[in-house]
Formats: structure tokens, sequence, C-alpha cells
């Protein structure tokens, strides 16, 4: 690898970023913030030094490390009917183990989500996770979710709870519609958590009044007993 400057003269002194970096070798349509656009072209070699200035990279992007994963195995490891060459595919294994301590599954993710979202559908503003998230959601499905995440600011955490809800909806899982007289009663119990006699007194309305309901529904062939 060859040395590659770290001020930048056209800026005013400004440090280099690595994806300036990787810009300067390998040219300004080439690496973005989000994707690895590379020439199908690429020699074997060519893109063994790729994958080394990659994988070097202080601020290696995830997706960087997918693309670059994603093009070794479609172009090198891949034969003409689609399916994976599989002595071809061990000797890539082979060579990236050999360039990267990152560990296998990593790998295996970054290559994963990169191939399953297309460099258009990537959000500058969002992380990797956040696409994560959405890989198993159809396209239009997705990009709502991602259009959801950037407008509220939520973190990867928090729209994986917004794509559970969305899957349980669309299952028939919905979480149960409560009552509000039921929600008083639980406002009653939090607002009370160390009176034993007010939170007493509610749970055991509660469980009467579901108690009736299910007989009433021919649920239960017996009686709910309480104290």
């Amino acid at each position: 690898m060859t040395d590659t400057p770290t001020i930048d003269p056209g800026r005013t002194g400004e440090p280099l970023t690595d994806l300036d970096v990787l810009q300067t070798i390998w040219g300004p349509d080439a690496v973005t913030d989000t994707a690895l656009a590379i020439p199908d072209s690429l020699t074997f070699e060519e893109w063994r030094k790729l994958g080394d200035d990659v994988l070097r990279s202080r601020e290696a992007s995830d997706w960087w490390v997918g693309d670059w994963l994603e093009f070794g195995w479609a172009h090198y490891a891949t034969g003409p009917d689609g399916q994976e060459i599989s002595a071809e595919a061990a000797r890539l294994r082979s060579v990236v183990a050999a360039m990267t301590t990152l560990d296998l599954d990593v790998l295996r993710t970054a290559r994963d989500t990169a191939r399953r979202t297309p460099a258009a559908r990537r959000r500058r503003t969002l992380s990797f996770a956040h696409h994560q998230q959405v890989l198993d959601l159809d396209d239009q499905r997705a990009d709502q979710l991602l259009d959801q995440a950037e407008a509220e600011g939520l973190e990867s955490g928090d729209l994986k709870a917004v794509v559970r809800k969305a899957n349980a909806v669309e299952g028939g899982e919905a979480d149960p519609v409560v009552p509000s007289r039921v929600k008083r009663k639980i406002g009653s119990i939090e607002a009370n958590p160390g009176d034993e006699h007010t939170v007493d007194t509610i749970i055991e309305g509660l469980l009467v009044e579901a108690g009736d309901r299910c007989r009433a529904a021919g649920l239960l062939g017996f009686e709910v007993k309480h104290a």
C-alpha cells in the first residue's frame, strides 16, 4: 500500500478523512459514505488491494466492507448459473481471513446486508444497524419504516421495536385493546405502589371482572374465587 497524504492543500491544511483518502486512490465516484461502486472490470488483485485499503481504514464503513465482499463473491466465486463455486468460495474465505481479524459472522452480516440493500435505498442519516432491522420486510414497507426512523430520530433499537410490533399486527398478534376503566385502575396501582390495601382491592376487582366476563362467554366451567 502506497503512502497517502494526511493533509489536503486544497482545503487549507484540513486533515484528510479515510473517505478522502479512498476517493483519492479509487476515485470520487467509487467511494461514498454508504457504498463502494466497484467497476466490473476490476481484477482479482485490484479487488484484494481495494479490500486492503478498506479494511485498514480507521473509519471503515460496514457498507464498504459488505460491498467489497459481495463483489468478490459475485465475480470470483459464482458460476454462470448463479450458484456458488465451493472451491473458489473457500479460496476467497482464506484470502479474507488473512487480511482481517474481523469475526466471520460480522463479515457475513456485512455482505448480506449490503447485498440485500441496494445503494439507492441506503440512508446517510441512519446507521448500518438501522438497515439491518428492516431486512426481512418488503422494500416498500422497509423504506416506510426507514423514513419514520429518519423523521422521528429513532435509534436502531427503537426501530427494531417498531418492526416487531408491525410484524405482530400483520400476524394477528396485536396488543389487546385495554378498556379505559382498566387503564384507570392500573394507573391507580402505579400511583399508590405502597398502599397494599388499595392495590389488593383493585387487583381483586380486576380478577372478579375477568372471571365474570369469561363465564358469560362460556370460557370457564368454574367460579373465580377470591379472598
